[in-house]
């Protein structure tokens, strides 16, 4: 099963610009985050809670010059 790219996770090109990815991040955050879940199942919690955490993760590279060039 392949993985989801940074990219495809926040649903943006990869030539987009560091305030695209900015604004997809909290688009997507704001979606996913524990404290828009609370009262849900736990599989729901449990999913949501993890896609925050790729979220964040594919922030952190995309928003760094360096990292993002080596990751692509």
């Amino acid at each position: 099963m392949a993985t989801e790219t940074h990219y495809q996770l926040l649903g943006v090109p990869e030539e987009v610009s560091l305030d695209q990815i900015k604004q997809a991040y909290k688009k997507l955050q704001f979606k996913y985050h524990p404290d828009r879940n609370v009262g849900k199942p736990v599989q729901v919690r449990n999913d949501a809670d993890g896609k925050c955490k790729a979220l964040s993760q594919a922030l952190n590279v995309l928003s760094d010059e360096t990292s993002r060039r080596d990751y692509d």
